[in-house]
C-alpha cells in the first residue's frame, strides 16, 4: 500500500461524506466549501488492514467573504481509517476535530452576551452544541 494509493481512498471519501461544492444555505445566501488535505501518514499494515492517518481542512466561502476582514470558515479534522489491499476504505476509526475558524467568533458572541450587546443566545448554543455534537459547525 502506497501514501498515493491511501490518498486516492481518501479522496474519495471527503468528496463524497462532505458537502463539497457550492450551495445554498436555508437564508438563500451562496456559500462554496472546497477541502485542502494537508497531511497523509506511511500506511501502516495492521492485522486487519492499512492504517493510515490524514488532516484535512474543509475551507467554506460565503457571499461575504472579505479579506482580510471576514476570511472563510475553516476547519480542521484528523481522521484515522483502516484501508484494506486494494486500498478502499473498510473503517473510519477515529474523526476529531481539530481546529475550527469559528471557535474564535463563538467566543466573541459570548463575551458580547455577556456585556449585553444584542446577541442571539438560543443561537450561540445551537452552534456550540453543533460543534461538540457533530466536531463541525453547520450551515443553517
Amino acid at each position: 500500500m502506497t501514501r498515493e494509493q491511501a490518498a486516492e481512498a481518501i479522496h474519495h471519501k471527503i468528496t463524497t461524506e462532505e458537502q463539497l461544492g457550492t450551495r445554498a444555505g436555508g437564508s438563500g445566501h451562496l456559500g462554496n466549501t472546497t477541502y485542502t488535505l494537508f497531511n497523509i501518514s506511511i500506511p501502516e499494515k495492521t492485522t486487519n488492514g492499512w492504517q493510515v492517518a490524514y488532516s484535512f481542512t474543509l475551507i467554506t466561502e460565503t457571499e461575504f467573504t472579505i479579506y482580510p476582514d471576514n476570511p472563510p470558515y475553516e476547519s480542521s479534522y484528523r481522521v484515522v481509517v483502516l484501508l484494506n489491499n486494494k486500498g478502499e476504505i473498510i473503517e473510519e476509526l477515529q474523526k476529531e476535530a481539530i481546529q475550527s475558524s469559528l471557535d474564535d467568533q463563538i467566543e466573541t458572541w459570548v463575551m458580547a452576551s455577556e456585556n449585553d450587546d444584542v446577541v442571539d443566545n438560543d443561537f450561540i448554543t445551537d452552534i456550540m452544541k453543533s460543534l461538540e455534537d457533530n466536531g463541525k459547525a453547520e450551515d443553517e
